[in-house]
């Protein structure tokens, strides 16, 4: 991928001569022409702590005015060397080929940051993209997102934990609903307390045992100036609950995609079982592909976001 030092730089030069980028669709420019950029690195959608959150956006040349937002990750851990490599090109390609503007959010994660923080981050970063609709040239009202494993979780919370904004709020972007018009994921986690059967939870799970520090909770102490960390074990489990997206499910949730390995150990296969057959008792759309014989991951994995795409493609269309 062939990226400008900075958007500036790459608006300034596209001013003067048509500028052409390694991207998931190419065109070539007319004569006298100037191409809008294929891709916007490093939009900042929010920040906290004295960081920047950031999206990479990608404008196709066939925009058919509706969006996508994909939750960038891996064991809700999101990298930016991650929104380079081959899986994640074939994730953003298939859409943008079909006209998708596609919106690739990095968000605030482990070991610095908790899921419930990265859940926040995400509901900011459809709230963002909504805000931005008409610099963009979307409609808000036909946004998907989509996710894999970790970002099938954040995609779900992002779609069942969903409100209309704060009216009052001075940040304009918190003005606006972080709602969508579809979810769709892989693989995902969507009850941490019932984690493969009743009562089981994530923490205790034999495969993600070692991935304990992910779901630490803390509360601010303003009187001590500091992070305390919440160990309590009702606490944890009440916890545990909130960022479990089979928690919100009700019949205003926007249609659902899962895809799902029968054979999956990072994720259980109940955990999408189970997600499912709430939505369909809520009335919500919502499909589950099963994956036969396979695990968290499959041969041509990235290949099956042609049935995101087809997704997206009856919800958002």
């Amino acid at each position: 991928m062939i990226r400008p030092a900075t958007n500036k730089l790459l608006f300034a030069a596209s001013a003067l001569f048509c500028v052409f980028a390694i991207t998931p669709t190419s065109r070539s420019c007319a004569a006298g022409e100037t191409a809008e950029p294929a891709r916007i690195d490093n939009v900042i959608y929010g920040r906290k702590f004295g960081m920047a959150l950031t999206m990479d956006v990608y404008i196709p040349a066939n925009a058919n005015g509706a969006g996508a937002v994909y939750v960038v990750n891996g064991g809700w851990k999101s990298s930016y060397a991650k929104t380079d490599n081959d899986f994640v090109r074939t994730q953003v390609s298939m859409l943008f080929d079909r006209g998708y503007t596609v919106f690739l959010a990095l968000y605030g994660s482990h070991p610095k940051f908790t899921i419930p923080e990265s859940v926040s981050d995400v509901r900011r970063a459809v709230r963002f993209v909504r805000h931005s609709a008409e610099r963009f040239k979307i409609d808000p009202e036909r946004l998907g997102i989509y996710g894999v494993s970790a970002g099938g979780h954040l995609a779900l919370m992002a779609g069942m934990d969903s409100d209309d904004g704060n009216a009052r709020a001075r940040d304009p972007v918190e003005v606006h609903p972080c709602r969508v018009a579809a979810v769709a994921c892989m693989a995902p986690v969507t009850d941490f307390v019932n984690y493969g059967g009743p009562g089981k939870l994530v923490v205790d799970h034999h495969v993600l045992r070692q991935y304990r520090h992910i779901f630490r909770f803390e509360d601010f102490d303003p009187f001590q100036s500091r992070l305390i960390a919440v160990d309590e074990p009702a606490e944890v489990h009440r916890r545990l609950a909130r960022i479990s997206p089979i928690n919100y499910v009700d019949s205003q949730d926007p249609p659902t995609l899962i895809i799902h390995g029968e054979l999956d150990e990072n994720a259980p296969l109940q955990q999408a079982g189970s997600m499912a057959a709430k939505l369909a008792a809520s009335d919500v759309a919502v499909k589950l592909i099963l994956k036969p014989g396979v695990g968290h991951s499959w041969p041509g994995m990235e290949g099956d976001i042609s049935l995101v795409a087809d997704w997206f493609d009856q919800r958002l269309q």
